[in-house]
């Protein structure tokens, strides 16, 4: 049965970005609050790579997030000074590597990344030219991983090129190896297919919305960021506004159901409140929602 852990960036963006919780607070509330682990943010002041460059520090950093009975669930680096669409892969694949050995210190699999640059509208040129090299990146990438325990795992996002749920299949499919999987976040899901949000160009969405996306992708989700969305993009990201779960428009009943099969596979499930106003009370309202999920839908 998957485990539940907690974003620890909800705790640095949105309202809290004036005043980021440390790390260390993050972790004991999380313990406190009865989750099994968290999934560790790569942007300061919590785990950047560069502050753990060293195994010493690497397991410091672990140690800290074991003593508290906590477990990481995966990693998201702070990348954007390398953007997979425009970023040579001489220049790229070092930066990987860095965070891929942050992940083995901290004994996680699981690496996020993202393409990197907004949906802009683009001539047929300059869009093949950013897919391409978002395939070469990642299938360097993914090849080093494989060679140490760590997997690439891509999160869609309305903000990002490559949002639309055609774009999402092809991608998959265009890796030469098939060795990337993604993060299927439910709240960028639900605004991928049923809003259509921020796509350039024909807006695409599907007839049963995240169970659509979520089949048509079934064997590539190796990770679910369990999040609610109110069907509105936030000012603040320009991305999916995320909040407290069961209180927004997803259908857990129906979504959760129809794709159980390939989730309770999982080994974690994370609660995502991305930039939420309110994260400390969403905190523990969703773990209790989670959970009941999990025993519903997980086992």
């Amino acid at each position: 049965m998957p485990q539940i852990s907690l974003g620890t960036w909800a705790f640095i963006r949105g309202p809290y970005a004036d005043n980021p919780w440390s790390l260390e607070r993050v972790l004991d509330f999380a313990a406190e609050v009865g989750y099994d682990g968290v999934e560790l943010s790569g942007y300061r002041p919590h785990a950047h790579y560069d502050d753990y460059d060293t195994p010493e520090k690497r397991q410091a950093l672990r140690e800290m997030v074991e003593s508290r009975g906590l477990a990481v669930s995966g990693y998201a680096p702070d990348l954007r000074h390398v953007p997979a669409a425009l970023t040579e892969t001489e220049v790229y694949l070092p930066e990987i590597l860095k965070a891929m050995q942050l992940c083995v210190g901290v004994r996680t699999d699981v690496l996020r990344v993202d393409t990197g640059v907004p949906p802009e509208e683009l001539s047929a040129e300059e869009y093949s030219d950013r897919f391409r090299r978002i395939v070469l990146n990642w299938d360097k990438a993914a090849e080093e991983g494989l060679k140490i325990g760590v997997g690439l795992e891509w999160e869609f996002e309305p903000r990002f090129l490559v949002n639309k749920a055609s774009e999402v299949r092809r991608l998959l499919e265009a890796m030469p190896e098939r060795n990337l999987h993604v993060i299927l976040d439910m709240s960028h899901a639900y605004m991928m297919t049923v809003v259509g949000a921020r796509q350039p160009g024909i807006v695409q969405t599907l007839p049963y919305g995240i169970v659509s996306l979520g089949r048509d992708i079934d064997e590539y989700i190796g990770h679910l960021h369990l999040s609610d969305s109110d069907g509105t993009v936030s000012k603040r990201s320009a991305s999916s506004k995320h909040v407290t779960l069961g209180q927004g428009k997803i259908d857990y009943d129906t979504d959760l159901y129809y794709l159980r099969e390939r989730f309770k596979k999982l080994a974690w499930w994370t609660v995502d409140l991305n930039e939420h106003d309110h994260a400390e009370e969403a905190a523990r309202e969703s773990l209790a929602v989670a959970r009941e999920l999990l025993l519903t839908y997980g086992i």
